[in-house]
C-alpha cells in the first residue's frame, strides 16, 4: 500500500478536477492535445507539462493555463476540455459497501482522476506529466 505525501502546493478540487478532465480527454483522445496547441494552448500546455512533475502549482495560475486550454478549445469547437460535462449516474444494481478501495491515483496529486482494477489491464499513465509516468497504486482502508 502507497501513502502519499501532499504536494507542497495546495490546488483547490476545481482545479483537480480540470486536470483530471484534461487528463482524460487526452488518454481517449491523444490527438486533441495537437489540436489544442495548434489553436493557441501551445504555451499554457508546455506550463502545465513543466509544472506537473514537482513544481508547487498556484491555483490562480492553474486555473489560467486551463482557461487558456478551454478558450483554445473553444476556437476547434471543443467546448469545456477541462471542465467537462456533468451529469448524474445512479450506482449499479448490486453495489455493496466496501470498507477497502484500491485504485491508480495521480502521480503528481494535481487531479481527482482515479482508474479502479477492473478499468484498466495495464498499468495506467498520466497523460498531462512526462510522457510514459505510470500512476500509482493507492489502498484507502477504514
Amino acid at each position: 500500500m502507497v501513502r502519499f505525501f501532499r504536494r507542497k502546493d495546495q490546488l483547490d478540487n476545481a482545479c483537480r478536477v480540470r486536470f483530471a478532465n484534461l487528463c482524460r480527454t487526452f488518454e481517449q483522445w491523444p490527438e486533441t492535445e495537437n489540436l489544442l496547441s495548434d489553436a493557441g494552448a501551445g504555451p499554457a500546455l508546455r506550463r502545465i507539462r513543466e509544472l506537473l512533475p514537482d513544481t508547487p502549482i498556484d491555483s490562480a495560475e492553474a486555473r489560467e493555463l486551463l482557461d487558456a486550454v478551454d478558450r483554445a478549445g473553444l476556437v476547434i469547437g471543443l467546448e469545456g476540455v477541462t471542465t467537462g460535462t456533468k451529469g448524474y449516474r445512479p450506482l449499479p444494481a448490486g453495489f455493496e459497501q466496501r470498507t477497502d478501495i484500491t485504485a491508480w491515483v495521480c502521480p503528481f496529486q494535481c487531479c481527482d482522476k482515479a482508474v479502479l482494477p477492473g478499468e484498466s489491464e495495464a498499468v495506467p499513465r498520466c497523460a498531462l506529466g512526462p510522457a510514459g509516468t505510470a500512476m500509482v497504486e493507492f489502498t484507502v482502508d477504514s
